[in-house]
């Protein structure tokens, strides 16, 4: 992980992160970079840095035309600054799943989790050079659906990703859905969020945006979290809220 000027570390955020998750993340020590809205993206989910921002190792992509939504050098500077190359993508979000999912992938050092029809060739390009697995699964929204773990392990609340994993030798968590908010899906009252888009993880610690406590398999989860040697910390109270993934560099 990188440090800003301030000697900070760097996390990046969507503009649906509510604010008391941002105060979290600089109570914790972290400097923080929030990222614009696509408009080119659904409503719902165009605040969401896991759609517009794709990390791994060494490597940073988004696409062209969201950058210059960016003030000019800062995805530049996060990049040198966290020792990665950025690549521009020439692909543009195309409005609804699964034209949205491009860049919505969950990565390890070793595998990416990835719908491979509507993958962007970038990030395609990345994990074919860099020797990475790819496990190819039905549902686009990879990275929204999947908390990896510092040490390759996972957890999601998707069947289709974790019969892949599982299938692919990585030790992998199923938990139920229905229990994160995110607004704008679904009927009032419904909670159509993915686990993996209310958290980020680095440095051995899972981030969670809302209380992990409220979820009906936080004991699984905690239990999970122990055996792979990761600690849980909630960035604010309330139920847990899908706002897209909080990125780290």
């Amino acid at each position: 992980m990188t440090e800003n000027e301030r000697g900070e570390r760097v996390a990046l955020a969507g503009s649906a992160v509510p604010a008391a998750a941002l105060e979290g993340l600089k109570n914790e020590g972290f400097g923080i970079t929030v990222l614009p809205p696509d408009p080119r993206l659904p409503a719902p989910v165009a605040g969401h840095a896991d759609l517009s921002l794709f990390l791994a190792g060494g490597f940073m992509a988004a696409r062209r035309d969201y950058v210059g939504r960016i003030p000019s050098g800062t995805l530049e500077r996060l990049a040198a600054g966290s020792g990665r190359r950025l690549v521009l993508s020439d692909e543009t979000a195309a409005g609804a799943y699964p034209g949205d999912t491009g860049l919505c992938c969950a990565v390890s050092e070793d595998y990416v989790v990835l719908r491979e029809k509507s993958a962007d060739p970038e990030v395609l390009k990345y994990a074919l050079e860099n020797g990475l697995r790819l496990i190819n699964v039905k549902q686009g929204y990879a990275a929204c659906s999947t908390a990896v773990l510092s040490d390759g392990a996972a957890i999601t609340d998707d069947e289709g990703i974790y019969r892949a994993l599982v299938s692919a030798s990585v030790s992998c968590l199923l938990i139920s859905r229905g229990s994160v908010l995110l607004p704008g899906y679904g009927r009032p009252g419904e909670k159509e969020g993915f686990f993996g888009g209310c958290c980020g993880v680095t440095g051995g610690v899972l981030y969670t945006i809302g209380n992990a406590g409220t979820h009906p398999d936080y004991g699984k989860i905690s239990a999970f979290l122990t055996e792979h040697h990761t600690v849980l910390r909630p960035l604010c109270g309330g139920e847990l809220f899908d706002a897209g993934k909080i990125l780290f560099l």
